[in-house]
């Protein structure tokens, strides 16, 4: 019997696995449909590692793709081409880049290195038994005193929520390209709501810039949050989108002389908060993540990982009383003041309402940065350090202001019962 079996290979699950073996004496097994590298490009807050056990030596320091500057934040909705030299800058914010090329060889010699059983098989069911629980694949099964599932897009196996709520995505398409010219990107341009003017009835998207180089820029338009659409639906989403990149880069003179790779993708972000009676612990976006605004899951699940594992050893692999831990009334909170974000970010129509949206709360927040990492980050270490944030939604936009009262209302009033 394995101490603990991994589900899934995402960054979030590999992660997990790799502290795991490095930090702990447990028993792990890794079992996923297929055992490749990360295939979307991963953004990284450097607050969420600073410090921490993922930058340690020998870990994921060389990890990232060799950049790192402050980062820019331009929410401009003028029918010009963006002006760099009036961005929003977001204060003492660095931006990473994962390199999946070295995090994925990292990952494949460290788990060869401590032997870790990986099972490349999709896993069917997941069942309690008196001593743990039974992960089946195939024809058969293993089994565990707990099971960790990693959730990106596919259906959770071993996580119930406590409550179903309308599942929402993000949508994007992106170009890493090489430029005829030189480009005039010197920061990471995290959101552009400079409206193209392209299909304007369909919902609004920003793109962001990440310059590698001089020539060389990667750039995706981004649907920040959409409801379920059917398939024809999402593809016309991607060629909606890839037309306003097209007609963006060709407002910002930016000619293209090489496609160096293309990214399109569309990942789920809402899920309720998962019930303590779940036969696995769910982490990943699906899992135990709720961050709508930065929707940057992995960094955060690996800012959470050492405190999953306390609870993990303090709770004896119990899953109801880890999951009880996790979700203390604190996170739950959050919680509920992400999904009344998330909700308000669904009511802007327009590029233009984004823009206002996201000017005001950048603005506001940058003057006290505790507020940012709390409502951005996700990241409350002092435990009501969130309770006093709320206040500067009351210094914001006016329509921002009710719009946003207006669905905290709904959300808190549906939802007392969680709290208790």
């Amino acid at each position: 019997m394995y101490d603990i079996i991994v589900v899934g290979s995402g960054p979030s699950s590999c992660f997990m696995t790799y502290y795991l073996l490095k930090y702990t004496d447990y028993n792990i097994c890794l079992i996923t449909k297929c055992f490749v590298k990360f295939h979307c490009t991963y953004g990284i807050f450097e607050k969420h590692i600073k410090n921490s056990w993922f930058i340690e030596k020998d870990n994921f320091r060389d990890c990232f793709v060799d950049f790192k500057k402050e980062m820019k934040c331009d929410i401009s909705c003028s029918n010009k081409k963006l002006d760099l030299a009036n961005t929003i800058e977001i204060k003492d914010e660095i931006y990473l880049l994962l390199d999946n090329d070295k995090c994925f060889l990292k990952l494949s010699h460290f788990f060869k290195e401590k032997q870790l059983n990986i099972i490349e098989e999709a896993v069917l069911k997941i069942e309690k038994t008196y001593q743990g629980k039974k992960v089946y694949y195939k024809n058969t099964f293993l089994e565990s005193k707990m099971v960790i599932e990693g959730t990106g897009n596919y259906t959770p196996i071993g996580i119930k929520y406590l409550n179903e709520i309308p599942y929402n995505y993000q949508t994007f398409f992106g170009l890493k390209i090489k430029t005829k010219r030189p480009h005039n990107f010197k920061n990471v341009i995290l959101m552009d709501w400079y409206d193209t003017q392209v299909e304007s009835s369909k919902p609004p998207s920003f793109c962001y810039f990440i310059p590698y180089s001089k020539n060389i820029l990667f750039c995706e338009e981004t649907i920040l949050v959409h409801p379920k659409v059917t398939k024809t639906e999402l593809n016309e989403y991607y060629n909606i989108l890839e037309k306003r990149l097209e007609k963006r880069l060709e407002k910002y003179n930016i000619e293209i002389d090489e496609i160096l790779f293309k990214e399109i993708n569309s990942i789920s972000m809402t899920r309720y908060i998962p019930d303590p009676d779940s036969l696995s612990f769910g982490i990943g976006i699906n899992g135990n993540i709720f961050s709508p605004i930065s929707g940057y899951s992995v960094g955060l699940n690996i800012y959470n990982i050492p405190y999953i594992i306390d609870l993990i050893k303090n709770n004896n692999f119990n899953t109801r009383d880890i999951y009880k831990g996790y979700w203390n009334f604190f996170r739950k909170i959050i919680f509920l003041i992400n999904y009344s974000g998330h909700n308000l970010i669904l009511s802007l129509k327009t590029n233009k309402e984004n823009s206002i949206f996201f000017k005001n709360f950048i603005s506001k927040t940058n003057i006290n940065k505790e507020h940012f990492d709390v409502l951005f980050h996700n990241i409350f270490e002092k435990k009501l350090k969130f309770l006093f944030t709320i206040y500067i939604y009351f210094f914001l936009n006016k329509m921002i202001t009710k719009r946003l009262l207006y669905n905290s209302f709904i959300i808190f009033g549906n939802n007392y019962n969680l709290l208790f």
